[in-house]
C-alpha cells in the first residue's frame, strides 16, 4: 500500500501465487514478499516476522525508459556497460563466471561484482553484490544490449 500511495495505482497486481504479491507499472515489476510468524530464517531476509508484506525484487523491463545507476539504460551495449565500472576483465567468454572488479570470488560481506554466461538463455548478465543484503543483475540479450535492470534483496 505504501508503494501504491507514492506511484499511484498499480497497472495490475498478481496474487496467484502464495506469499509473493506481483505489481506491474511503466515498465516495472515489483514483488513484495510475506514475512510472517511462518516465516524461516531462509525465508525472512532477515525482516520483521510481522505479517506485513515486503518489497524484495524490482525488475525494470524493455519497455522502461528510465535511467539506472550509473547512467545505464534499456538497449545500452554490453561494451558501454562495462565503461560504467571498474571492470578488470571484460573479454566475453562463454565458459566461466569472470570477475569485473571487487573480492576474487563472492564472500557475503564483500563487494563482488561477475560477469556470467547464461546457457540456457545464451546470453550475459552482470551481477553486482554490495556489502549490504541486495545485489542488481543486469541481463543483456542475445545482441548483447541491456535487457531488464533488476535489484533483489537477497536471503
Amino acid at each position: 500500500e505504501q508503494v501504491e500511495a507514492k506511484m499511484g495505482a498499480f497497472d495490475s497486481v498478481d496474487t496467484s501465487v502464495a506469499r509473493t504479491r506481483t505489481a506491474v507499472k511503466n515498465g516495472y515489476t515489483f514483488t513484495f514478499s510475506l514475512v510472517d510468524s511462518t516465516s524461516t530464517s531462509a525465508t525472512d531476509w532477515g525482516l520483521p516476522h510481522d505479517g506485513k508484506y515486503y518489497l524484495t525484487q524490482v525488475i525494470a523491463d524493455e519497455t522502461c525508459t528510465d535511467e539506472f545507476p550509473r547512467g545505464i539504460k534499456i538497449g545500452d551495449a554490453i561494451e558501454n556497460v562495462f565503461t560504467k565500472f571498474p571492470t578488470a576483465n571484460t573479454k566475453l567468454q562463454k565458459w566461466k563466471e569472470q570477475r569485473l572488479y571487487g573480492a576474487s570470488n563472492y564472500v557475503e560481506g564483500k563487494t563482488y561484482c561477475m560477469l556470467e554466461y547464461r546457457t540456457k538463455l545464451g546470453s550475459y548478465r552482470i551481477v553486482a553484490y554490495d556489502t549490504e543484503r541486495d545485489y542488481i543483475a543486469i541481463a543483456f540479450d542475445k545482441s548483447n544490449n541491456v535487457k531488464s535492470f533488476e535489484w533483489t534483496y537477497r536471503q
